[in-house]
């Protein structure tokens, strides 16, 4: 059986600096909503590495670098980009209607699927290395 979307307003689009993000506890789940320019993504506010949160992170642009062990990820995918981690950050499916800022947090975007995208991409990279 197939879960409904369910769309849930957390914010408005204003109350979120941008450059930067804000936390939310929404249904149990703690997110963090990130703000590029005129988007806004939503990520787990729990590093994979360690289950730790990430409230204190620092961003730059579209990269979170958690601050208890160095591990950044791309939040417009979960990527990651550099640190101990070696899985990806988990998101969830985020947009903006009427200036509000709706999360599906029935429908995490599973950090399985992105892991086996990053395994791929790494085999891929092995076999080009010198």
């Amino acid at each position: 059986m197939q879960v409904p979307e369910q769309w849930l307003a957390v914010a408005r689009f204003a109350e979120l600096p941008n450059g930067n993000f804000k936390c939310f506890d929404v249904e149990g789940v703690s997110l963090l909503l990130c703000r590029v320019g005129e988007r806004v993504f939503a990520v787990a506010n729990n590093c994979p590495h360690q289950n730790l949160r990430m409230d204190k992170a620092i961003m730059q642009e579209y990269e979170i670098v958690c601050p208890h062990h160095g591990a950044s990820f791309d939040i417009r995918d979960g990527r990651r980009l550099d640190g101990p981690s070696v899985f990806p950050l988990c998101g969830y499916p985020c947009r903006v209607v009427d200036s509000q800022v709706l999360v599906d947090v029935a429908h995490p975007e599973t950090s399985m699927a992105r892991h086996m995208e990053y395994l791929a991409d790494r085999q891929k990279d092995k076999r080009t290395e010198p």
